[in-house]
């Protein structure tokens, strides 16, 4: 009778994935994508179905920087799915169709004419901004394993109301209580390094990501701690 081989341990089990610390390169890279995710779709956390975006919002991160309003530009569809999937990477799929403005008003801000092009919608009607919420992204902590990256941020939110200028903080996207209010609300000047004073009291939020052969990152889940 044959004796089994000992020797090769890969025969009988698979071998060990070990979890290592984060490169500075990625956290810097993971940093900036956070970051723009925050500032845009934190009204969505905690994520673990990102099927729950709405396909507006996504077209309006892919068309950011792509129109110059001074040329009159039009861009395509493909650049648009690059804008989104450089930050989503493929996790998300993009529905082409008129991209609204932020007041999500009928009118398109850009039309769409099915057939790859968006251009500028001269009938949109002219109207001041909306406030929101801002995000100052600052790194936690994170983790490798394999081809899946945990990695947690302090992340502290800043209020832009409608008409006036921004003076306050808040540790949550949906708190109603600042951590901050300027006492001279018209001469107040937040700026990243101010609110990392913050960080501290702020929410931790934590993204997955699962990283491609070829360097792609793509958000699986976003939780909120």
């Amino acid at each position: 009778v044959e004796e089994p081989n000992t020797n090769n341990t890969n025969n009988t089990k698979k071998r060990e994935v070990k979890e290592v610390e984060l490169t500075q390169e990625e956290i810097t890279d993971l940093t900036k994508i956070a970051d723009k995710i925050n500032d845009g779709f934190s009204k969505y956390y905690p994520i673990t179905d990102l099927s729950v975006i709405d396909n507006q919002d996504l077209l309006r991160l892919g068309e950011e920087g792509l129109y110059d309003w001074n040329t009159g530009n039009t861009f395509t569809s493909a650049q648009v799915e690059a804008n989104v999937k450089k930050y989503f990477g493929n996790s998300v799929t993009v529905k082409h169709e008129g991209i609204k403005c932020n007041l999500n008003c009928e009118e398109p801000l850009f039309s769409y004419d099915g057939n790859g092009t968006y251009s500028y919608n001269k009938s949109h009607p002219g109207h001041g901004g909306s406030g929101g919420m801002d995000a100052y992204t600052f790194y936690d902590n994170g983790t490798k394993k394999g081809n899946t990256i945990t990695i947690s941020f302090k992340v502290v939110y800043q209020s832009y109301p409608d008409i006036g200028p921004s003076y306050q903080l808040y540790a949550n996207y949906n708190d109603k209580t600042p951590i901050y209010t300027a006492e001279d609300p018209e001469n107040a000047n937040i700026t990243e390094e101010f609110a990392s004073n913050y960080k501290d009291q702020a929410s931790t939020i934590t993204f997955t990501f699962e990283v491609s052969e070829d360097g792609v990152y793509s958000v699986k889940t976003i939780t909120v701690k």
